[in-house]
């Protein structure tokens, strides 16, 4: 081991594992080989910006009253404080590394187990590579039973007993977690607990009480052959990623609190711990690239930040390499890494035979910048004494790096070769490995295959152990790969490369498409349709297989979820569910062109274009999908939330709904526990109810909490929301924001529908603003009774505080048993559209999972329209100018009015307030100013003028909906109070309704 190592190596770690201040030198393990010591200097970070000199106080400048149409103008960032604080910086408890290497046996057990840090590092897989390409030979299992929202106590888990949720004992969570130990018996456990426990609002002594329970129950359900090792990782720090995200400044403080229990503990019980809030802590002004997605969990680049601070925590040297090839063709001392043979220079060539000591610590995602490329390099090569050119090194025939001579010069760093192709190979199969563990330990519809409805798919549970072997194959492989190999290195002129290198084989594009296999052709339906109405294929299979979702953008596209894998993945299947683009270029009523945007997902429930990509909603994430690089398909996928429950797959996230407020609404069903971390706090909903969120904040809230299958929300001109329900009866409710309804375990009070009788199950929502349809079907609701084969409308007529529905003749009505309607939508034509399930048999629980009558094939798109009405000529809203979107908010028709707010919202303040400003100022009507107080809602500026003058309305709609836009607000200003006081006492009963609500939530 040369000695130069250590000061490369502690240069890397204060890069890689950006550590507060300097990163300490690194001490080395007593077991590790003892090179010959040098004296060096203390390592600094690299890329650090000079501390800025703080900037003087001005005093306040005097407020000028605001116009009415005019919202006060943002700052670059409200509310943030500088970057250099002038209070004094907190001094954080040393914790010394232990000096000893967590030495891995053949045979291990590793369990990772914490909240949303261990949760989503299985996508990644970076630490579990780092641990096995350091201990080449061994038989490793690692098991990650990590999950989002959890606590030492296991508060997350309760979805994984036998009780519907809101029914489970309170120590449910507890039981389950234990029980997961018990049954992994691990010898090695890694602990990542902190973070959501910071955000729960639960105490820090609860905290330390509860790890130490954990420690206690991991202790005595240990693997006997083994001896046990601890490894406690701190929760990272908030990162300050500017926008209008929290800045993390006091949550820090927190954090701190649980990285010095967690410390503390870590001592106690002789445990290695790794300091991630230190390692991962950016410096303000720091080059680095971001380490999170949301301030709170990290991105690719920052788990492979966090596997390489475990590394070197728990003892290990990274296993990159370095050398130098003199001019006279010899091995420069200071090497590591690799070892070299049979070095043969003539001038600017030679050749030399090397064998790396592991594989490389390889990161497999995008480098788009200079400081990710040179940050994650798996070694540096010099060579010294070249003429001024380009040259090529080449490695067992396949071009490494072409680079000019001063570049080689200088140490050229490396991020390819052979040896990073086994290491990618290695990645996937954990990747892999680590999901069919996932489907194995936390499989989809647990309520049927052990809970309480067991009785009806319970035959189903025999699948689960199935998984077993195939998580076994994987291992196996992964041990066969992990392994160095002697290589021959060529060093020559890229112009010599040219000449000799062989010819590349094109990769053939790969062009995604719905592969069908064999399948009995199905009828298509035959109508009973109502007067006036006609009806015609819009789109089927192949252009699409199994809709869930559909919803259109403001371009005129339809997006739609579609699944082939549901109701439950078979054990060894691929994930091929898919969103589809579907679009009518001729405007001939069908489907000419049909785009599968992004593919490999799993059972995708619920899916919303915006923001420059789309969100989908997909087993225990909401994602959002982008495509980057233009070429129509999806190639950037963001968590933007995670730790929904998937007990039942028709009743995981979906509905989801762009709001007049700017806020994406979603839904979730009966059986459904969730628990998700936002950098704000930790939220639980342990039932059926209804989400909205404001993704550029992620400030989320549980907007209504109850029903069975809430399958359907949509809102009327006035912001009030109604929802359908696939399940209890229900018919129609009003949503009032806050309140609580059937099924709600433990509620108060329930809050009844809006549709006096019984009804059937009814799935999908729509309100009626389209002027291709009659004056009397505007305002009227449709939705779908899909076991009736018939699609619905209602009337909706207001009464009091509240609305009553009356049922309208039908829409539509099928004699075909294949015909099952799930979703409705109007269209950029103003026709209605209705997503066809085509299934003979009903979903979900009544038919068992593997029954072959289930169609995984078949999907039809509906296109109904009003017979000598004129349609509505699409037009595509992205091309508008800001004052032609402006216009089109008093537009008759409610597709115009929702899409020109969208794109409003993602052009943002800067393009949008000034035109906003002229056009409130320009509108007397009060139903155009709550248009425009929507869209600053939308755009998160506050106008208080505005407001004021809606909270007086004449309407009492529009004063209902100036409340609840005032419930947003509050927090925003200090005098909201009196405002919602006066109205506690207006003269509609909706607008005291809307108060109450507000003070009381």
């Amino acid at each position: 081991m040369k000695p130069i190592r250590f000061l490369y190596f502690a240069v890397a770690i204060s890069i890689a594992g950006q550590a507060l201040g300097q990163a300490p030198k690194p001490p080395v393990p007593k077991e590790l080989p003892q090179p010959k010591q040098q004296t060096v200097s203390k390592p600094v970070p690299l890329n650090v910006a000079p501390k800025p000199t703080p900037p003087k106080a001005k005093p306040p400048a005097a407020s000028k009253p605001v116009p009415l149409g005019q919202a006060t103008k943002p700052k670059t960032k409200p509310s943030r404080k500088p970057a250099t604080s002038l209070k004094p910086r907190r001094t954080l408890k040393s914790f010394p590394r232990k000096q000893k290497r967590l030495n891995l046996i053949g045979g291990d057990q590793i369990m990772l187990v914490g909240d949303g840090l261990i949760e989503q590092m299985q996508k990644y897989g970076y630490l579990e590579y780092r641990l096995t390409v350091q201990n080449q030979g061994k038989s490793l299992h690692f098991r990650n039973i990590g999950w989002t929202g959890d606590t030492p106590a296991g508060i997350a888990r309760d979805g994984l007993g036998t009780r519907q949720a809101g029914h489970e004992p309170v120590n449910e969570g507890w039981l389950q977690l234990q029980k997961q130990i018990a049954e992994i018996k691990p010898s090695v456990a890694i602990i990542g607990y902190g973070m959501a426990s910071s955000l729960d609002g639960s105490s820090l002594e609860k905290f330390k009480a509860d790890y130490q329970t954990l420690i206690a129950h991991i202790k005595a359900n240990a693997q006997k052959k083994n001896p046990l090792r601890l490894v406690f990782l701190a929760p990272i720090s908030h990162e300050d990623l500017g926008g209008k995200l929290p800045d993390g400044e006091e949550h820090n403080i927190a954090l701190e609190k649980y990285r010095e229990v967690i410390g503390d503990l870590a001592a106690e019980h002789d445990a290695w711990f790794v300091d991630l809030y230190r390692f991962l802590k950016r410096r303000p002004g720091s080059s680095v690239p971001q380490l999170t997605r949301d301030g709170i969990h990290l991105n690719e680049y920052g788990y492979w930040t966090m596997a390489a601070a475990t590394e070197f925590s728990v003892g290990y040297l990274s296993s990159t390499f370095r050398f130098s090839v003199l001019e006279d063709g010899k091995e420069r001392d200071g090497g590591y890494g690799i070892k070299l043979s049979n070095i043969s220079r003539s001038g600017d060539r030679f050749t030399l035979t090397g064998q790396m000591d592991a594989l490389p610590p390889l990161f497999d995602g995008e480098k788009r910048t200079d400081a990710v490329r040179d940050r994650t390099s798996i070694g540096r090569i010099q060579v010294q004494g070249l003429s001024e050119d380009r040259f090529t090194l080449v490695a067992d025939g396949k071009e490494v790096l072409t680079s000019p001579s001063n570049e080689w010069g200088n140490g050229a760093f490396i991020d390819a070769g052979p040896d990073i192709e086994i290491g990618k190979k290695i990645r996937k199969l954990i990747v892999d490995k680590n999901e069919l563990y996932f489907h194995r330990s936390r499989p989809q519809n647990q309520a049927y295959l052990w809970g309480f409805r067991k009785h009806e798919q319970g035959n189903n549970f025999k699948e689960i152990p199935m998984f077993d072997p195939l998580i076994k194959e994987k291992e196996q492989e992964i041990n066969g790969l992990n392994k160095t190999q002697s290589r021959k290195y060529e060093f020559m002129k890229t112009s010599k490369w040219e000449e000799i290198k062989p010819a590349d084989d094109p990769e053939p594009t790969k062009e995604v498409a719905i592969e069908q296999k064999s399948f009995k052709p199905q009828p298509l339906p035959k109508f009973n349709l109502g007067d006036g109405l006609e009806i015609q294929l819009f789109a089927q299979n192949p252009h699409l297989a199994k809709p869930i979702q559909m919803n259109f953008d403001a371009r005129g596209r339809l997006w739609v979820a579609s699944s082939e894998v549901y109701p439950q993945i078979l054990p060894g299947q691929m994930a091929t569910d898919k969103v589809i683009i579907l679009e009518d270029t001729n405007n001939d009523g069908q489907a000419d062109k049909s785009t599968v945007f992004a593919d490999n997902l799993l059972i995708p429930t619920g899916i919303e274009p915006g923001d420059g990509g789309v969100y989908v909603g997909q087993s225990t994430e909401l994602l959002h999908l982008k495509d980057t690089d233009g070429d129509g398909k999806a190639d950037e996928s963001k968590v933007i939330a995670a730790g929904f429950g998937t007990e039942d797959t028709h009743h995981i996230l979906h509905t989801l709904r762009w709001g007049f407020d700017g806020r994406l609404y979603f839904n979730q069903s009966i059986y459904i526990r969730t628990h998700i971390e936002t950098p704000h706090e930790v939220l639980r909903l342990e039932s059926g109810g209804v989400w909205r969120m404001r993704p550029e904040t992620l400030k989320s809230e549980i907007f209504l909490r109850g029903f069975c299958n809430p399958w359907g929300h949509h809102y009327d001109t006035f912001g009030q929301s109604f929802v359908t329900d696939g399940a209890g009866g229900q018919g129609l409710s009003y949503a009032v924001p806050g309140a609580m309804y059937f099924t709600y375990a433990r509620a108060p009070k329930l809050l009844a529908s809006i549709s006096p009788g019984r009804y059937p199950k009814f799935c999908g929502l729509e309100l009626v603003r389209s002027e291709h349809f009659p004056d009397d079907w505007q305002g009227d609701a449709i939705t779908c009774d899909f076991r009736a084969h018939r699609i619905v409308r209602f009337d909706i007529s207001e009464k009091g505080s509240t609305y009553v529905t009356q049922e309208m003749p039908d829409v539509l009505r099928s004699p075909s048993v294949t015909f099952r309607p799930i979703d409705v939508k109007m269209g950029p034509d103003g026709a209605l559209y209705i997503a066809d399930w085509s299934n003979p048999i009903i979903q979900h629980g009544e038919v068992d999972f593997r029954d072959e009558r289930r169609d995984h094939v078949h999907g039809r798109i509906w296109r109904v329209s009003y017979k000598g009405r004129p349609v509505v000529k699409k037009t595509d809203l992205t091309k508008l100018g800001t004052e032609a979107l402006l216009a089109k908010l008093t537009s008759v028709n409610g597709f115009e009015r929702e899409k020109s707010r969208r794109v409003l919202k993602e052009r943002g303040e800067e393009k949008v307030l000034p035109a906003l400003e002229k056009w409130v100022a320009g509108q007397t009507a009060e139903q155009a100013l709550l248009e425009g107080l929507w869209i600053y809602q939308g755009l998160d500026v506050v106008n208080k003028p505005l407001l004021d003058k809606l909270l007086e309305a004449e309407d009492g709609r529009v004063r209902t909906a100036a409340v609840q836009v005032l419930n947003e607000w509050q927090s925003k200003f200090d005098d909201a109070s009196p405002r919602l006081a006066k109205r506690v006492t207006d003269r509609h009963p909706r607008v005291r309704l809307a108060a109450l609500r507000s003070i009381t939530n």
